[in-house]
């Protein structure tokens, strides 16, 4: 466990299993294009995480009421701290979601699409470290961190209500447990407000 999120070794994508907050995004949304460069489709089941692998089918259960669907992680998301994962209005709605906005589920790997991008979880991954909504809080913050961390950057984000936020992010890995490793250095020099996220 790190920072208080289950992570499991390569490999083993199949054997994720997470808790945490849902929310769900809609129609401003429907036909953009999604972070794996498919057209977002508001009624197709589909979902939007931070580090599981494009194509990976996830069974999303919602504590509060128990009723379940699968989804397809075809975007990347929420960047919001408390939360993680974002569904599509179709599987929101399944769940009943769309109503209350968010709420308590449980995901687990089910298996992957026929067009699945990988299922061991290589890629490039980052640690995010800070968001804001101004551009000058951001600068100063990897202003300060690229004398350590020459790999510091800014990556600029647009929510699907339409806010931009500014997301400091340290190192580009080619793993997950590389990542996770550098998140612990990060911890361990008192920065507790990160996460993983796949660029």
């Amino acid at each position: 466990m790190v920072g208080g999120k289950i992570y499991y070794p390569l490999g083993e994508v199949k054997d994720y299993k997470e808790q945490g907050v849902a929310s769900w995004y809609g129609e401003e949304f429907h036909r953009k294009k999604t972070s794996s460069g498919e057209p977002y489709d508001m009624y197709g089941y589909t979902a939007a995480h931070r580090i599981l692998p494009f194509g990976t089918k996830v069974q999303v259960t919602n504590l509060e009421n128990g009723k379940k669907t699968v989804v397809v992680i075809n975007d990347r998301g929420p960047f919001a701290k408390d939360r993680i994962l974002d569904l599509s209005y179709c599987c929101a709605k399944e769940i009943g979601l769309i109503s209350p906005g968010t709420a308590s589920v449980a995901l687990e790997v089910v298996g992957f699409s026929d067009n699945a991008i990988s299922s061991d979880w290589s890629g490039v991954f980052t640690v995010q470290i800070g968001s804001f909504k101004e551009l000058k809080n951001a600068l100063r913050l990897k202003e300060k961190f690229f004398i350590f961390y020459s790999s510091t950057h800014i990556n600029t984000y647009e929510t699907h209500e339409g806010a931009i936020f500014y997301q400091v992010r340290v190192g580009k890995y080619n793993n997950l447990e590389d990542t996770i490793q550098a998140q612990r250095e990060l911890e361990s020099k008192g920065f507790q407000d990160t996460f993983i996220v796949a660029e």
